[in-house]
């Protein structure tokens, strides 16, 4: 028997999946029904994942956009008075671009 939630094999007589703890619900392998739900399922998972992915590319995107900011204040702290100093706009704008692009996965 395969698990809905994580499609690995299970034992037949199993109440739930060893590997992810989901409740295993006996479904027919005849019939339009087992079609339907494998999609279902398969649905489900895919968008578990694209709200990982989502996420993580959040995190990433707010961390580059702090570490642009950061460098440009250490950069600007350490001119001179009167010198010059680096803005890193390359960095802040690459990270509110992922993070901005993280929204169109979920």
């Amino acid at each position: 028997m395969i698990c809905q939630k994580c499609q690995r094999e299970i034992a037949g007589d199993a109440k739930f999946c060893r590997f992810c703890g989901n409740e295993i619900v006996a479904v027919s392998q005849s019939g339009s029904g087992s079609v339907d739900m494998y999609f279902q399922n398969k649905k489900s998972v895919e968008a578990e994942e694209g709200k990982k992915l989502a996420n993580s590319e959040m995190l990433k995107g707010i961390g580059l956009i702090i570490l642009g900011i950061v460098l440009t204040g250490i950069s600007y702290t350490m001119a001179d008075e009167g010198g010059t100093y680096h803005i890193l706009w390359g960095v802040s704008v690459y990270g509110g671009y992922i993070f901005l692009k993280s929204f169109s996965y979920r």
